[in-house]
């Protein structure tokens, strides 16, 4: 083996994974680990089984201060992406595609649920190799929206050969403005909760829990063979672990017009029959309603939900009983609504989180103490588990 100088290597540190780059110069990551890493450190010499144990438990400690380059302790900032280096020398890191954390540590000692009041005992992240934030997609087509444009869903049809595409995008009304005085929830967080859900052919039991034969679908056929777009929170990653994050930052094969009839495809027969009807209406998604609470519902005499709104955070919740009390009134189409709680990212945007603790109809169950969302520490699950029935 040749000797290694780690003083005169410079250059970023990535873990649970390694760089390569593209014959275009395009970096990419390769080897992604499954599995949990927790309070990583490097040295600038070889430690003795002594010196490796203080180094583990006080790094900063007078016997192996000097030979510590950095140590990075992931239980803070468990609701954000900085990973702390705590030598002082500034070797601080961050999360890419947003690994789950707020799991347990190997000192977890069991007294307590919940990461916020005991953090040092969830000093652990877990990887996936199939965790996925944002694709990174460089756009090929931008169009401004014009001031005076229609709230309404729509899409942009792309045609290549014999093959097309939709890719569905809502104009809502600029904020603290509306165009009419209905307004339709556009259920995105379910959306998210279901992008790019392999449960109709990634589920061996499927067919005896629908008593039917798998139906598949041209995108379902896609992604069986494509699994770098990302799962949904009906799906398990590659190591069997449940996944709690679902993102819009990708291509949704299953979030458009002509796939099965379910989520937006089932949206667009409401919003088709009041315009049929004559009855002009806003769309507003769940992110606007999250992010501005009440406000957004200020004004409409009605509010009318999508088949299937499944998941709201606790902020959309508030809002929509704060504006009822306030006089409005909610037509409900769907079924099966205000069902699981969620959470968004405090900074990163398009994002969701859900925990699927206790009961309910799920895919998988969340790990003995993990049942608080990392996003920003709630507890998971049911609504009617926190209190709030459908």
């Amino acid at each position: 083996m040749l000797p290694l100088d780690p003083a005169g290597r410079t250059g970023p540190l990535l873990m649970a994974a390694w760089h390569c780059r593209h014959d275009d110069g395009r970096g990419y990551h390769a080897g992604c680990f499954n599995g949990r890493i927790e309070a990583p450190r490097i040295a600038s010499r070889a430690l003795s089984q002594e010196e490796a144990v203080l180094a583990q438990t006080n790094p900063a400690a007078p016997g192996v201060r000097d030979a510590i380059i950095a140590a990075w302790d992931f239980s803070t900032d468990i609701s954000g992406e900085c990973l702390e280096d705590m030598t002082g020398n500034g070797h601080h890191g961050e999360t890419v595609h947003l690994p789950q954390r707020g799991v347990r540590g190997s000192n977890w000692s069991g007294t307590e649920m919940d990461w916020r009041h005991t953090p040092g005992e969830y000093g652990a992240i877990h990887f996936h190799d199939d965790d996925v934030y944002d694709a990174g997609w460089k756009e090929s087509h931008v169009w401004t929206v014009p001031a005076d444009q229609r709230s309404a869903i729509y899409a942009l049809h792309v045609i290549a050969d014999e093959y097309e595409e939709f890719m569905p995008f809502a104009v809502v009304p600029a904020k603290g403005t509306r165009q009419s005085d209905i307004c339709f929830l556009l259920p995105s967080a379910t959306y998210m909760a279901y992008a790019n859900s392999g449960r109709h052919f990634r589920n061996d039991t499927v067919e005896m829990k629908q008593f039917r034969a798998t139906v598949m679908t041209q995108s379902d056929c896609f992604l069986q063979n494509h699994s770098g777009y990302g799962l949904s929170t009906y799906d398990t990653h590659s190591d069997g672990s449940g996944v709690s994050v679902s993102t819009r930052l990708r291509p949704v094969l299953n979030m458009r017009p002509k796939v099965r009839v379910w989520g937006l495809a089932a949206d667009t027969h409401i919003t088709s029959w009041m315009e049929d009807s004559g009855y002009a209406f806003d769309v507003v998604s769940d992110e606007e309603l999250h992010a501005e609470g009440i406000e957004v519902l200020d004004g409409y005499r009605v509010l009318v939900t999508g088949t299937h709104p499944e998941y709201h955070t606790t902020e959309m919740l508030d809002a929509i009983d704060a504006w009822l009390q306030r006089g409005g009134r909610m037509i409900y189409t769907g079924a099966n609504g205000f069902y699981w709680r969620i959470a968004y990212h405090p900074e990163k945007p398009g994002v969701i989180e859900c925990r699927k603790t206790e009961g309910g109809t799920r895919s998988w169950v969340s790990e003995v103490g993990e049942s608080f969302m990392s996003f920003t520490g709630e507890y998971g699950g049911l609504w009617r588990r926190s209190g709030r029935t459908p």
